[in-house]
């Protein structure tokens, strides 16, 4: 599964304050390329650094996904100097990170998620407690924090949301089918 479809995944299983269109789930395999497509923003993440991380922790978690998410973004984190060794966010790093895109409603809509996100980052370190993880799972949380903010208000984003049924139940908080 690829990165995007991966977070717009992510975003499905966040929950959210917003009842779902009907009962019906999504199928997240089936309508991947849909989905990817609801919100067209350029990805914050830097590919080839993904690449190089997934690679790094491929062999040894396999397909324990949980683990090899959190290892990978874990690993992206601290390459980019976002996430220091003691877990401290560079929060000067994470504005200028995500300030790089050219687009300024773009930009404007992720500065003001990532601070949101920067926010809530104790309550984001109480939920990793939960979870028992090969690598800390803090940059994988405040990267899908940071992108269901993002999504969540992409549809007002001008000549970025595509208004069809799927990103409709997406945006609606659909759950996807298991």
């Amino acid at each position: 599964m690829n990165i995007i479809v991966f977070l717009a995944f992510l975003v499905l299983a966040v929950d959210t304050d917003k009842s779902p269109v009907d009962a019906e789930c999504i199928d997240v395999e089936k309508n991947a390329d849909e989905i990817r497509q609801c919100c067209d923003i350029p990805s914050p993440l830097e590919m080839e650094n993904i690449q190089t991380c997934k690679e790094k922790y491929q062999e040894e978690l396999g397909s324990d996904v949980p683990n090899l998410v959190a290892c990978i973004f874990d690993c992206h984190a601290r390459e980019l100097g976002v996430l220091k060794d003691d877990l401290e966010i560079d929060e000067a790093k994470m504005m200028e990170y995500v300030s790089q895109t050219p687009d300024e409603d773009v930009k404007k809509l992720m500065v003001e998620s990532a601070k949101e996100c920067l926010k809530a980052k104790g309550e984001i370190m109480e939920k990793a407690k939960e979870h028992a993880m090969k690598c800390h799972p803090l940059a994988f949380m405040m990267t899908e924090c940071i992108m269901h903010a993002v999504y969540s208000e992409c549809d007002k984003l001008p000549n970025h949301w595509k208004d069809s049924e799927i990103c409709s139940k997406v945006k609606n908080g659909a759950e996807p089918c298991e």
